[in-house]
């Protein structure tokens, strides 16, 4: 085993300890996704640094670093998809929804979801109002017209994007 791999696998066992650590404090603390965020980002971030600094060594390969930098975006995905299936339930706003997206990568939870919430919107407002969000000549973007939307009518989902309730009716 080579000094980075070596290091991936200690990179990971503290990714797996922030999620042990939400997993046995769930009924204590409400988790809080996006500290559980931020933990495994920092990780990651160690990683890259440290990996950065071993392609400087002659006795390191790149194939080296790049198995272990596969296995660690591996091990941090599995970690924030748990920590997400982990948050206990609340309503979210659009904000909310959106600000988690914010940097989410293809197929990650938080992406899925805001995409969910904004095709779920969509659907609610061309039943109700007529209009469809796509074919909007007033807002640059459907994501715009979703703002004006939930500003004029609160709206919340929940963590998977399905709507739950618009202007204080339940929908989910």
């Amino acid at each position: 085993m080579t000094k980075i791999e070596i290091y991936a696998d200690t990179i990971i066992s503290h990714i797996d300890a922030y999620v042990n650590y939400a997993q046995t404090h769930i009924d204590h603390w409400p988790v809080k996704y996006e500290w559980g965020r931020k933990m495994v980002e920092r990780e990651q971030s160690r990683f890259y640094g440290v990996a950065d600094y071993a392609r400087t060594f002659e006795d390191v390969s790149s194939e080296d670093i790049r198995k272990a930098t596969i296995k660690v975006e591996r091990a941090a995905r599995r970690a924030l998809s748990e920590i997400f299936e982990l948050e206990s339930p609340r309503k979210l706003t659009w904000d909310d929804i959106y600000e988690r997206a914010d940097g989410a990568a293809y197929r990650d939870p938080e992406l899925t979801a805001k995409d969910e919430a904004r095709y779920q919107i969509g659907q609610y407002i061309l039943e109700t109002e007529n209009r469809d969000i796509e074919d909007t000549n007033v807002y640059e973007s459907a994501e715009e017209e979703i703002d004006f939307y939930v500003s004029e009518h609160p709206t919340y989902f929940d963590k998977y994007g399905n709507l739950l309730e618009v202007d204080g009716k339940r929908l989910g």
